[in-house]
């Protein structure tokens, strides 16, 4: 196979396409996933990839050639970058079938060093990574494609600088956090999580935050116990760290009862999510933005369990603290006020289902 390949690059290079071999190789040294073809193009202010790489200047017009020749002769494929109903699904991407990328791998091209290509291809994932979580929305796709290939990154990073690495990794997954790609999320949530405990140490605030989102990906896979396993092993080990009332604990405390009550354990949340307004009312004061949260959390969940009159208390006390702290018109406030009137509505509607001996005397 080798062989056969090595002849159809030959050809490719003499039919004047010099670049071809070249960005075959740096591809295969990816992950075998699609990879974000910006990854290649050169940038307004960056050089291209394969130009940092093996020192051949490379144009945007020249790369297009070389691997529009490498799709001709089926080393790549290169998928449109919509569904045919133009609504984008995908950024422009590379493939390599799994074969071609393993046999590729194995030789770099004449005059190339590996080590040159493997530093260039880091330091140009760095940056697109960079660029996309800065462009928002419109990142979301790129961000999807440059998932797989971030923790290798992160692997062979020298341990003096693994931190920025991690960084990194942590902030491409909260741009595919925020695009709902949970499975992408998961992937790098897991390695930066790998990395903190083989680095830090299990027990590390860094390993305990990676840890607890960790579990918040897992939850957005739909696997809530296993997500409600890792919550509680975090909660458990910062209320040994850093004591029951640690923001870090009481944030801990408000993801598992999310996760119970999704899991069915309605009673089990309820008390996680009193002993958090007991605490935040004590250590950060009623109107502390997180006790407004804490109470309107309890509060809903409440209302859910038919325990209506205390879901109109609690709502009704967090409209009026908001009045005051944010005025009649802040989105917290509007928010409090729709909040008490479903209270209200669901609390009247319980009571026009019960027979009149059953409804309580005023």
């Amino acid at each position: 196979m080798r062989h056969t390949f090595d002849l159809t690059l030959a050809q490719i290079h003499d039919d004047g396409y010099t670049l071809a071999r070249p960005a075959l190789f740096l591809l295969a040294l990816l992950e075998p996933a699609p990879v974000p073809r910006v990854l290649l193009t050169p940038a307004l202010l960056t050089p291209a990839l394969l130009t940092d790489a093996t020192g051949q200047q490379a144009t945007a017009a020249e790369l297009d050639a070389a691997l529009a020749a490498l799709h001709q002769y089926g080393l790549i494929n290169t998928p449109a970058a919509d569904g045919g109903g133009g609504e984008p699904l995908t950024a422009g991407q590379i493939s390599l079938h799994p074969l071609v990328h393993d046999v590729i791998a194995l030789t770099p091209p004449p005059g190339t060093d590996h080590a040159a290509c493997r530093s260039a291809l880091d330091t140009h994932l760095t940056q697109t990574v960079r660029d996309t979580t800065g462009a928002g929305r419109a990142g979301w796709p790129t961000a999807r494609l440059l998932a797989p290939h971030l923790p290798p990154l992160l692997r062979h990073t020298p341990n003096a600088g693994f931190t920025t690495t991690r960084d990194l990794l942590d902030t491409l997954a909260d741009t595919l956090h925020d695009a709902g790609a949970a499975a992408e999320e998961h992937l790098l949530r897991q390695s930066v999580l790998n990395t903190n405990t083989r680095h830090l140490g299990p027990d590390h605030p860094d390993s305990l935050v990676s840890r607890n989102n960790l579990a918040i990906a897992i939850h957005g896979l739909g696997q809530y116990q296993e997500a409600a396993d890792l919550f509680q092993r975090t909660l458990t080990t910062r209320e040994r760290l850093m004591g029951s009332d640690h923001p870090d604990t009481l944030s801990s405390r408000n993801s598992l009862a999310g996760t119970l009550y999704g899991l069915g354990r309605h009673h089990e949340a309820v008390d996680l999510q009193q002993q958090n307004l007991t605490t935040c009312e004590r250590i950060l004061g009623p109107d502390h933005p997180h006790t407004q949260e804490s109470r309107n959390n309890l509060a809903d969940t409440l209302s859910d369990l038919g325990r209506h009159h205390e879901a109109v208390d609690l709502h009704q006390q967090n409209l009026t603290i908001r009045e005051r702290v944010h005025g009649p018109d802040h989105p917290h406030t509007q928010k409090s006020r729709n909040s008490l009137a479903a209270a209200r509505e669901e609390m009247a509607r319980t009571q026009r289902r019960r027979l009149p001996w059953q409804r309580s005397r005023p």
